[in-house]
């Protein structure tokens, strides 16, 4: 409250105007006006002007009767990290005074704005808009605003399909298997059709003997064929994994086999990404590993083993299924619709 005559408008007069009484030891008086207002709001007061001595008791007794029956001030404030965000509250001065007696419905407009550039990461930054009602925050509502980052995200490696992607029951057939990452072929260590010969990746241009033939069994499960004949028996061989694909001890290459009832023969192609042509392929006996190169190298040139996928199968194992006819004695790789 004001008491003092010579100050009218109390703590928000000016106090460089008649402040002067120390000016000689202390210099020239600082400060602004309305410093009495800016008590009172922070403190969760009220700044009252032209209250005498006579007067200061009734007066006081009328405030506190008013706090009692009357909200003098509610307004909005931001408050944590999200403060930035906010560019205007409306209005500005909130609401009051408010009756007590009755229920109040009133309605503000906060307006936001993005000012945050984007990092290498997201940002996230959390805080709240309070109410404040005569200086006592009396409600709150909860503020996250995440900066997403400026690296788009990578696609999903199996996304979700909401319409799962049409692809036949049956792949039977001579194939062109391209791993996807390096982008070379499946083909034997020599290009030739020989009894515990291990395969590779190649990636020549006249294609040499890259085909395999998948040959769709009654379990659903696969077996891969050679493309041409053994000459020493003159059949077909058949890729199957190695009994140490989980051990990884000794000779975990699967390797060309003659025909048998052994499931070291039988694989699984599994489904992935969108592309109804690119499948991983398990052998039966170890689902938890599938085709790739050897110690998942990138390069040409290098063995094919069935790796460990710690999960779904990754790009790594990932093999897309080309169909290939010869024409007049050429090769012509032909895209399956």
């Amino acid at each position: 409250m004001n008491t003092n005559y010579r100050a009218p408008a109390g703590l928000d007069d000016d106090p460089k105007t008649t402040a002067s009484g120390y000016k000689s030891l202390c210099g020239e008086p600082g400060g602004t006006t309305g410093q009495g207002t800016r008590i009172a709001n922070a403190t969760g007061g009220k700044l009252v002007q032209g209250v005498s001595a006579s007067t200061i008791v009734e007066t006081i007794t009328a405030e506190l009767a008013t706090q009692v029956t009357v909200i003098t001030n509610v307004r909005l404030v931001p408050n944590g990290t999200t403060v930035g965000f906010v560019k205007v509250i409306a209005p500005i001065n909130g609401y009051g005074p408010l009756s007590q007696d009755q229920d109040q419905e009133i309605t503000f407009d906060v307006s936001w704005l993005g000012n945050v550039p984007c990092s290498s990461s997201p940002q996230v930054f959390s805080g709240s808009v309070d109410v404040v009602a005569d200086g006592q925050i009396i409600g709150a509502k909860t503020v996250k605003i995440t900066v997403p980052s400026c690296i788009p995200p990578l696609p999903p490696i199996n996304p979700e399909e909401e319409n799962p992607m049409p692809r036949p029951d049956d792949v039977s057939g001579s194939w062109m298997f391209i791993h996807q990452v390096t982008g070379t072929y499946l083909e034997t260590d020599s290009t030739g059709c020989n009894i515990n010969e291990a395969v590779q990746t190649w990636h020549n241009d006249p294609l040499y003997t890259n085909a395999g033939v998948l040959v769709k069994q009654t379990d659903g499960t696969y077996l891969i064929r050679s493309w041409q004949k053994n000459p020493a028996y003159q059949e077909e061989l058949y890729l199957q994994a190695s009994t140490n694909t989980k051990t990884n001890l000794g000779d975990a290459f699967p390797r060309l086999q003659r025909r048998s009832n052994d499931e070291l023969q039988s694989w699984i192609l599994i489904p992935v990404s969108g592309d109804p042509d690119t499948y991983a392929i398990q052998p039966k006996l170890f689902p938890d590993y599938a085709l790739g190169i050897y110690i998942n190298d990138r390069c040409t040139d290098r063995y094919v083993v069935a790796n460990r996928t710690w999960g779904k199968p990754t790009f790594h194992h990932y093999w897309r299924l080309w169909s290939m006819r010869s024409v007049n004695g050429r090769i012509r790789i032909l895209k399956r619709f």
